[in-house]
């Protein structure tokens, strides 16, 4: 799917949890980033239906990562952190993925 198709307002119910979607709510996050200190972030808790959810932790973890060099001898070995998983979709195990 393209991406401009994953963007139309019917794509994202299918992905994004409601009330995420309405404009009072967006207009509170707007808010509540710009006074997060020490700098502007967002915590969205259920932000993904859970079956996306699941889609997205299974596609990561099938992800080919590779290394790469920057200059002055910098290298990064990406690797996908699976450990972070469960506290992706909230819950205290893998168990679900099995």
């Amino acid at each position: 799917m393209e991406l401009p198709a994953l963007l139309t307002p019917t794509a994202l119910q299918s992905w994004i949890q409601p009330h995420y979607r309405t404009p009072n709510y967006m207009r509170q996050l707007r808010i509540q980033f710009v006074k997060q200190q020490p700098f502007p972030y967002l915590e969205l808790p259920d932000f993904f239906h859970f079956e996306k959810a699941v889609e997205i932790v299974k596609a990561l973890t099938e992800e080919l990562f590779e290394p790469k060099e920057a200059d002055r001898g910098f290298t990064f070995h990406p690797e996908p952190d699976t450990a972070i998983i469960p506290e992706i979709l909230g819950f205290n195990g893998v168990y679900f993925l099995y």
